[in-house]
């Protein structure tokens, strides 16, 4: 295949897992792959069959437009696909997280795909190439302890979906992939603070929610990776979503046909929040119980001392 006609990919968050998985699916399909990530030794494997790879921080604009650089002019100035795929987890209770969590997770997994999209706009245009992100079920859903998280996906959709009808005018197509459960490594392993209000939750409640995919039989992230380039790739226009992933489409079903209030119900119970409520009304009736028993206490002492004297 010719330099003029071979195609050409840029894949985001390439060093394992989700990116790592689309970089080999798009070379494997004579796609030109340019792979990017913090950590180069952890891309030795995708630089071995041929792939480009380059050391890429998406939230600095320096590395960021010394990537853009390197692929214009590797490229020949046009990319077909860009895949947005670098991301990091928060999974946290909300009360627990301080703003600079919050604001680190919004830089990659939200302002890093502006910083991106606009800088490898013009290669897309003169490719009239798609523009593909990585988006999750967690923006469709309130799953308890995702709050940033979920948060920082649902502005990547809105953005994506605003982003679609701005970049048709230049046949520009953005596609968003709203993604179930993959076997990654992407996790949040921290301890919740000592003081923190779910701390009684925190073994079987909290835990839970962050070993949830990989708890219930994740799709192998080569399986997922040759699912979404087939339909990217197909003669047909891309689609605006492809949900994909274990648990995907079940998500799509009660987002679109259940009541909100009947899957606030459902998680409070399978993340133990339930559990915790009972905790804290029983906490309280023991608090109220010892107050009680400590003015009965003060009204036979004063009552003793009044006979007394």
């Amino acid at each position: 295949m010719s330099a003029q006609t071979q195609k050409t990919a840029f894949v985001t968050g390439a060093s394992s897992g989700i990116g790592k998985a689309l970089a080999k699916e798009l070379f494997f399909k004579g796609f030109k792959v340019f792979a990017g990530a913090r950590r180069l030794k952890n891309m030795t494997d995708l630089k071995d069959l041929g792939i480009h790879t380059l050391e890429l921080d998406v939230t600095s604009d320096e590395s960021v437009g010394n990537a853009l650089t390197y692929i214009r002019k590797e490229s020949g100035g046009r990319l077909d696909f860009l895949f947005n795929n670098a991301g990091t987890s928060c999974t946290f209770p909300a009360m627990d997280l301080n703003v600079a969590d919050a604001e680190a997770c919004f830089a990659v997994n939200f302002f890093g795909v502006i910083r991106v999209t606009k800088l490898f706009l013009p290669l897309l245009i003169e490719a009239k190439g798609t523009v593909v992100q990585t988006g999750s079920v967690a923006a469709k859903l309130p799953f308890p302890f995702g709050s940033v998280y979920s948060a920082s996906k649902a502005a990547l959709h809105q953005y994506s979906d605003v982003l679609r009808i701005e970049l048709a005018p230049f046949e520009v197509k953005v596609v968003t992939l709203i993604v179930g459960g993959v076997l990654t490594n992407i996790a949040d392993d921290r301890p919740l603070p000592k003081d923190s209000l779910y701390i009684d939750i925190e073994a079987d409640g909290v835990q839970a929610r962050r070993t949830m995919a990989k708890d219930n039989n994740p799709m192998p992230p080569n399986v997922f990776a040759e699912r979404v380039v087939r339909k990217l790739t197909t003669p047909a226009l891309p689609p605006r979503t492809i949900w994909d992933g274990h648990g995907a489409l079940l998500v799509w079903f009660l987002d679109l046909f259940v009541p909100r209030f009947l899957i606030a119900l459902a998680f409070a119970k399978r993340f133990k929040l339930t559990r915790l409520a009972a905790l804290v009304q029983a906490k309280k009736a023991k608090s109220e119980l010892k107050k009680k028993k400590n003015y009965e206490t003060l009204v036979l002492f004063v009552c003793y001392i009044f006979l007394l004297f």
